[in-house]
């Protein structure tokens, strides 16, 4: 956190407990974490929303693992649109 690599950052709170975090990047990308026994609860769409009424942009992205299809329907149920996926080469 000390390089601010996020634009906004908060914790996902219930109960005054925190379950999560989610975060804004300086690209406008959304990154989002719910601890293991809070997924499922609907506490994900609802962080993501109030992200996105809190900072609107023209648009926001987010970066998620092919395999993470939890994630994938997700953000697809919230209107996200596949746009790429990106492969890195280093030798």
């Amino acid at each position: 956190m000390q390089a601010h690599p996020y634009r906004f950052w908060y914790l996902i709170m219930a109960n005054k407990h925190p379950i999560g975090a989610i975060y804004l990047s300086h690209r406008d990308e959304i990154g989002i974490f719910i601890f293991y026994a809070y997924r499922g609860a609907g506490f994900g769409p609802e962080a993501i929303r109030q992200l996105m009424y809190k900072h609107p942009r023209k648009r926001f992205l987010a970066n998620i693992a092919p395999r993470n299809a939890a994630s994938i329907l997700l953000f697809r149920r919230l209107g996200f649109t596949h746009l790429q996926n990106t492969y890195e080469y280093q030798p």
